[in-house]
C-alpha cells in the first residue's frame, strides 16, 4: 500500500511538475517567436532607410515612400502579416497594448503628443534607437531617443525574452537645476504660448509644437540673469534683451511680429554665493524630428558647444532650456 501510494505521488508529481515544465517551455517557445516576428519587422525597417517621405494619399503606404504612420503600417503588414489599426497615428495609438517608456523592447511603437491627438509615430530598434518617416526632408532615418523623446508607446506583440529597458533619459529633478526658467513662444499669426517652467519629456515639457512658426520669445529666470536674443528667417540677429515679459513688447520679448524665428542664442550669469551655472539649451525645427545637440550659454563657457541653437532657413518649432552646473539633456 505504501508502494502504491509513493508511486501514486510520484504519477501525480510528474503530472503536475510536466504541465508547469510544459507551460513554461510554451511560455519560452512564445518569447522566441515575438523576438523573431520583431527582428523581421526591424530588419524590414532597415532595408528602407534613405526611402523617401511623402505627403501624397497614394504613396504613403510604401513600398518606397512613407509617411510616418503608413511607415509602420507597412512594416507590421508586411513582414509579420500583422493588420494595425488603421493608417493614421490617431487610430494606430488603439494598436496592441500599452507599455511603460523605460520598458521599452524592439518593435514597440513610439508616438508624440497626446492620447488622441498624436502627430508622430517610428518603431522602436532596440538600444535607445528609433526607425521613422521623418521629414520630407530627412525620409526614412534612424534617430536616438535622447534628441526626441516619445510622449507614449504601444506594444504589437508579446513580450520579448531578455528585454525590457531602454536608455530613455530620466526626466531631471527640480536638484538638476541651478534656478528655475520661465519661458514662452508667440505663435505667428496666433497668441502667447503657455509658459513652461525648466523642461521635462511630457508634451508640455518644451514651448511650440509641431510644424509652427513662433514669432516672439521671452525667457525670464528666478535668480541671477539672463540674457537672450533670436535670428529669423529674414537673416540677422536681433538685438539682445534681459528681460522677460510677455507684456512688455519693447524690452520683455526677442522677436518681431511676422518674422519666424530660426536660431536662439542665451548666455546666464550666476549670482553671487551659488554654484555657477550654463544656460542650456536645445532645439528643433519645422524640417526635423530630432532635438538638436545642445547649446551652452553663447558657446564660450565651455568648449565644444554649439553657440546658437537653430538652424537658419528652417523656424523653430520646438525649444527646451534648463539652467545647470552640467548639461541636464
Amino acid at each position: 500500500m505504501k508502494k502504491c501510494h509513493i508511486v501514486g505521488m510520484l504519477v501525480t508529481c510528474c503530472v503536475i511538475f510536466g504541465g508547469i515544465f510544459s507551460g513554461l517551455s510554451a511560455m519560452t517557445v512564445s518569447a522566441d517567436s515575438n523576438a523573431d516576428t520583431a527582428a523581421k519587422v526591424i530588419a524590414l525597417a532597415k532595408t528602407k532607410l534613405g526611402d523617401k517621405y511623402t505627403e501624397a494619399q497614394s504613396g504613403r503606404l510604401g513600398p518606397n515612400s512613407f509617411d510616418c504612420s503608413g511607415f509602420v503600417y507597412y512594416l507590421y503588414k508586411t513582414a509579420a502579416g500583422i493588420t494595425l489599426n488603421g493608417t493614421v497615428t490617431t487610430t494606430e495609438e488603439k494598436s496592441g497594448k500599452d507599455v511603460a517608456l523605460n520598458a521599452l523592447q524592439p518593435g514597440d511603437l513610439l508616438f508624440y503628443g497626446s492620447r488622441g491627438s498624436s502627430y508622430h509615430v517610428g518603431l522602436y530598434e532596440g538600444n535607445g534607437m528609433m526607425i521613422h518617416a521623418a521629414t520630407p526632408a530627412e525620409g526614412v532615418r534612424e534617430t536616438a531617443l535622447k534628441y526626441y523623446e516619445p510622449n507614449f508607446a504601444r506594444r504589437i506583440i508579446g513580450n520579448i525574452s531578455g528585454t525590457g529597458s531602454t536608455t530613455k533619459p530620466t526626466t531631471p529633478t527640480q536638484s538638476t537645476f541651478g534656478t528655475n526658467v520661465h519661458y514662452a513662444f508667440h505663435k505667428m499669426g496666433g497668441s502667447w504660448l503657455s509658459e513652461v517652467t525648466n523642461f521635462n519629456s511630457s508634451s508640455s515639457g518644451y514651448t511650440g509644437g509641431p510644424y509652427t512658426q513662433n514669432d516672439m520669445l521671452y525667457i525670464k529666470v528666478d535668480q541671477g540673469s539672463l540674457r537672450y536674443r533670436v535670428h529669423t528667417t529674414k537673416g540677422s540677429w536681433l538685438p539682445w534683451v534681459s528681460k522677460g515679459d510677455r507684456n512688455d513688447l519693447n524690452y520683455g520679448a526677442a522677436g518681431v511680429f511676422g518674422q519666424p524665428i530660426d536660431g536662439v542664442q542665451l548666455y546666464y550669469n550666476t549670482p553671487s554665493g551659488k554654484p555657477y551655472s550654463e544656460a542650456f539649451y536645445r532645439t528643433q525645427t519645422t524640417k526635423t524630428y530630432h532635438w538638436s545637440n545642445a547649446s551652452c550659454d553663447d558657446g564660450t563657457s565651455i568648449k565644444g558647444y554649439p553657440s546658437y541653437s537653430g538652424n537658419f532657413g528652417q523656424p523653430i518649432d520646438h525649444l527646451q532650456i534648463g539652467i545647470a552646473p552640467k548639461n541636464p539633456f
